[in-house]
């Protein structure tokens, strides 16, 4: 996983390098304006997921705990026989990651749009999710998984398209002194 990994980000850097160059360079300044907001919103939407997965685990006393994957993802990075805090630890970072990353291209491509705009993004990560996930894990409570995770991306949803379209439509205000 971990090389064929690289070998997507490799390419991926290479394609938006080559897309990159024929961009004019007003349009960059907005898009790099966009994957910073980006970056804001998706790592918040981020953080308020994993928290309300938690909240609702707590509250509920489900069983399933959706941060075992942390470990899954490290492994998948790093390898089987690794083991340690530090493989849950490089799957956190990995989940981070990639819920910033799905904010920054959801920030580029839709921030404007606003809360209904990050529902329905949500939706589609949620539906990607729930196609893959019990079948790789053998989830035993899918239940309590999709309840979980739906509750989780709706969060994420409502905070990404909230946070991106209020960074990219606020307007500065001068300092007075």
């Amino acid at each position: 996983m971990l090389y064929t990994l690289i070998g997507v980000l490799i390419l991926a850097f290479i394609i938006g390098r080559m897309i990159w160059r024929r961009v004019p360079s007003e349009k960059q300044s907005e898009i790099k304006r966009l994957i910073g907001y980006g970056t804001i919103a998706g790592f918040l939407a981020t953080c308020l997921y994993d928290l309300s997965r938690f909240i609702l685990i707590k509250v509920t006393g489900f069983q399933f705990w959706p941060f075992d994957i942390f470990g899954i993802f490290g492994k998948a990075l790093a390898g089987e026989q690794a083991t340690g805090i530090w493989v849950s630890m490089l799957g956190a970072v990995f989940h981070i990651a990639n819920g910033t990353t799905f904010g920054i291209a959801y920030t580029v491509a839709f921030g404007r749009k606003g809360i209904w705009a990050g529902l329905v993004w949500a939706m589609i990560l949620e539906l990607a999710m729930v196609t893959v996930y019990p079948g790789w894990l053998d989830v035993k409570a899918l239940d309590e998984l999709v309840s979980v995770s739906m509750t989780g991306h709706i969060v994420y949803g409502v905070v990404l398209g909230y946070t991106a379209r209020k960074l990219i439509l606020r307007k500065e205000t001068p300092v007075h002194a």
